[in-house]
């Protein structure tokens, strides 16, 4: 006879729960990691973090690093998280270790639910700190010291943060992290961010629905998101550096494979890949080079309004398996005179808004004004640039809708990365891996009237 237990859960608990449907991989091999600098400090001495982890380092040699804030010019500002070679996790400043559990964290298998609270204007100085796991407060600790009342921290301070590694001591972490919240202003308990299923008596994940605070944010980390950024709506998003292509294709919501992809994207199938802006007749697609083997254009096989163009490889520009992002191979274009030319009235775009977008793994070189992709005689006529450091649109010397983010280059070396450079109306934006880096606004538009262009270098330029 079957026995049917009736599961309970309450209103506001059925409202907020969620699953966990993926997670960020940091490996010290790699050095991964995540950077932000706030431009302005935030709450200082009342702030909560709360993570899910899972270790893949145990017993590491090295203390493995998760979060660190504050001034690389001195240990006495910072703040740091990390697990120490016994597997402890410890909460320390430059100075003071300010707690150390007697709780050991082995298994390599568990999710751990980590909220840390700090309040150092608590007028009780044990409360100053606390640290809760999978819902329940740690009482015991090796190490236990408090700061003093009103104390500065340098989480939220207008400095260098890292997830995954220290800054200070360039050391790195070894675990998968998800659900990663900063609340400023506020020293919150579990209850906010998870909650025991009365069912199956485990500890599970639920939304938060509080406020965020001045440098307060949301990092799901599920791969539903580009990396590093903010989902609380406060924008304070996160730099991810070294991080490569690191998700299955069902979670991407751009930037995917042009050919028809098994196995994540990496083996090339028969046919395109449906593009639903094409489909929804919203844009047209007039150039799409899988550069897998061949040079072959396929813009005519994705939109059927386009044309295939003839692409003409110049100097060693050729199919290589050494990097692939899809495929399996992509083409190598060493700066020294290598790249593709076409020409095709479909260029001449006029005032109308456009895309162009591209996967790109830089080896070598600063970035500079070597091209990506180019429709520009420079300095004679008007075009599209796309560069290694900047997007723009170019007109006898002139440059309109210059989205320069301020560094050279400003993406990683030997990493797969997207770029993206959008005209829409009178402005422009420049997009690394899903996330703005810069726009110029506001600029009136020249008549885009050149029908040739190159892949891999600046138009009648060298790089």
């Amino acid at each position: 006879m079957a026995v049917i237990i009736p599961q309970v859960v309450t209103e506001d608990r059925a409202n907020e729960a969620r699953a966990i449907d993926g997670s960020l991989k940091f490996n010290s091999a790699n050095s991964h990691y995540l950077n932000r600098t706030p431009a302005s400090a935030g709450n200082r001495r009342t702030f909560t973090v709360s993570f899910w982890i899972k270790r893949t380092v145990i017993s590491s040699a090295v203390t493995e690093y998760l979060f660190e804030g504050g001034s690389p010019d001195g240990y006495s500002t910072r703040l740091a998280f990390r697990f120490l070679t016994s597997d402890a996790f410890s909460v320390v400043t430059g100075t003071i270790g300010y707690r150390v559990t007697t709780q050991v964290f082995r298994d390599p298998s568990a999710w751990y639910h980590f909220v840390v609270a700090f309040d150092t204007t608590n007028a009780t100085a044990g409360n100053r700190i606390k640290i809760y796991v999978n819902g329940s407060e740690i009482q015991s600790f090796s190490t236990s010291n408090n700061p003093s009342q009103n104390d500065d921290t340098g989480w939220n301070m207008a400095a260098a943060h890292s997830i995954g590694r220290s800054h200070i001591d360039s050391m790195y972490g070894n675990f998968y992290l998800a659900d990663f919240y900063n609340i400023d202003g506020q020293a919150l308990d579990p209850s906010y961010f998870g909650f025991t299923d009365p069912l199956t008596n485990t500890w599970r994940p639920k939304k938060y629905t509080g406020t965020y605070g001045t440098n307060g944010f949301y990092l799901p980390m599920d791969g539903n998101s580009p990396i590093g950024e903010d989902k609380s709506g406060r924008g304070n998003n996160w730099t991810p550096v070294n991080f490569g292509g690191s998700n299955t294709l069902e979670k991407a919501t751009g930037a995917l494979p042009i050919l028809n992809t098994d196995g994540g994207g990496k083996v090339a199938r028969v046919g395109v890949r449906t593009d639903a802006t094409v489909a929804a007749g919203v844009g047209t697609c007039i150039l799409a080079l899988p550069l897998v083997g061949v040079k072959s254009d396929f813009s005519y096989r994705v939109d059927g309004r386009s044309t295939e163009k003839v692409i003409t490889a110049n100097g060693n520009a050729g199919a290589s398996s050494a990097q692939s992002n899809f495929y399996g191979g992509s083409f190598v274009f060493d700066g020294t005179g290598d790249y593709l030319s076409l020409s095709s009235s479909d260029f001449a775009v006029g005032t109308s808004d456009f895309t162009v977008e591209a996967w790109i793994y830089q080896t070598g070189g600063s970035g500079g004004a070597g091209g990506i992709f180019s429709t520009t005689l420079v300095d004679s006529s008007i075009g599209i640039n796309l560069s290694q450091d900047r997007a723009w649109i170019g007109n006898n010397g002139s440059q309109y809708y210059d989205c320069n983010p301020g560094a050279d280059p400003f993406y990683t070396l030997n990493t797969w990365h997207h770029i993206a450079y959008v005209k829409f109306g009178t402005n422009g934006y420049l997009f690394l891996d899903g996330i703005l880096k810069a726009s110029a606004t506001g600029q009136t538009p020249q008549n885009i009237a050149n029908t040739s262009a190159t892949v891999g270098r600046r138009y009648a330029a060298t790089d």
